[in-house]
């Protein structure tokens, strides 16, 4: 259920609407919302690449693949991770090696390819950037709920783990002044990596602290579209699909103020309110301010959908489809030499 599994889920979708024949291998073959969808979509879930033309290999967790089979298939290889994703190389090199083997390197922002600019500046693979974006939430159309109890809700989605900075967020709500008017919903894989004063935090207030471990698609975004604020308090991101969604769904944002988002083209009171990564007083006056000064709250919605707005005016499945062309169109030649 993380945003790369989301977009390539919806990558697929595409691509089998526009007459390609699509095959999805899993990296971990379980059961899950995921493979729900494949199989609903009649797409087939496979454990071989035999009669495979072209390989898409989805996140930087691929490079040793991309490297072992570069040279017999042409790979397009997608990278969804930002500072995470140099850090998994320091941790197996041989990740590394996929730069140089892949057919066509996509990123979704230009911070990426800064991020990895060592790998890239010697290796004559091509490289675009194509932000993307959920495009359940256009499917969906989910639609804000009342609140049930009169507080106001912050909500977060990720993975619970040290990155995504939870525990921060519980800081910074503990330190507003009406914190028992505000509810917290934490949608995302718990991995228990809380520290222990804050799981004890949630048991004492559960009535505050709510965590509901991974939910599908529809169910996330109703969430979303309930929520008065969205919290992305992360140490990492590349390029977050749930913080297009809030912007989509007319939702408030605070968020960490990382490099990435300038790439993007996200500013601090424009589109979202942004904080220094761990600066738990400013979170809590962003907050503050998100949840309480309603002028402040529709500036930034407004600011948000025009970003999201701006951005769609160019289709990142478009974008994809050129890039699998250009990497078909500089293959057949070399099938033509083969045969």
């Amino acid at each position: 259920m993380t945003g790369a599994s989301s977009a390539l889920y919806d990558l697929a979708l595409h691509l089998q609407s526009a007459g390609h024949v699509v095959s999805v291998m899993p990296r971990v073959d379980g059961d899950g919302e995921i493979r729900r969808r494949y199989q609903e979509a009649g797409i087939p879930i496979v454990t071989n690449a035999t009669g495979t033309d072209l390989v898409i290999a989805n996140t930087m967790s691929q490079g040793e693949v991309v490297a072992r089979f570069g040279a017999a298939l042409p790979i397009v290889w997608w990278l969804h991770e930002a500072e995470i994703g140099r850090q998994m190389i320091i941790n197996n090199p041989a990740l590394a090696a996929g730069f140089r083997s892949a057919a066509h390197i996509v990123l979704q922002t230009n911070f990426q390819r800064e991020v990895y600019h060592s790998f890239l500046f010697d290796t004559r693979t091509e490289v675009s950037v194509i932000p993307f974006w959920n495009e359940a939430v256009y499917r969906e159309r989910p639609v804000r709920k009342p609140s049930r109890n009169g507080k106001r809700h912050i909500v977060a989605i990720g993975t619970i783990e040290p990155r995504k900075r939870i525990a921060d967020i519980m800081a910074a709500v503990e330190n507003l002044h009406d914190k028992k008017l505000v509810e917290c919903t934490f949608i995302g894989k718990d991995y228990n990596m809380l520290d222990a004063a804050f799981v004890a935090l949630a048991q004492k207030h559960p009535e505050r602290y709510r965590f509901v471990g991974e939910k599908s698609g529809k169910d996330a975004l109703e969430q979303l579209a309930s929520a008065d604020v969205f919290v992305l308090a992360s140490d990492s991101e590349s390029q977050p699909l749930s913080l297009f969604e809030a912007f989509e769904l007319g939702v408030p944002v605070c968020l960490s103020a990382l490099e990435t988002y300038k790439h993007v083209g996200i500013m601090h009171g424009i589109h979202g309110l942004m904080h220094p990564s761990g600066n738990i007083p400013m979170l809590t006056a962003n907050l503050r301010t998100a949840l309480g000064d309603s002028v402040v709250r529709s500036q930034l919605v407004q600011g948000g959908k025009q970003l999201i707005d701006q951005k769609r005016k160019v289709d990142w499945k478009t974008s994809f489809d050129r890039v699998i062309e250009t990497v078909w169109n500089q293959r057949r030649p070399a099938l033509g030499k083969a045969a």
